[in-house]
């Protein structure tokens, strides 16, 4: 799922999974 936000040029996700803070691109929304 990161690889897809990275090519998409998604720099901000909405969820609740903590994992996603580790990618230091991705903004994580609650």
């Amino acid at each position: 799922m990161v690889l897809t936000c990275r090519n998409s040029d998604i720099e901000t996700l909405a969820t609740f999974d903590e994992d996603f803070k580790r990618v230091p691109w991705l903004k994580v929304v609650p």
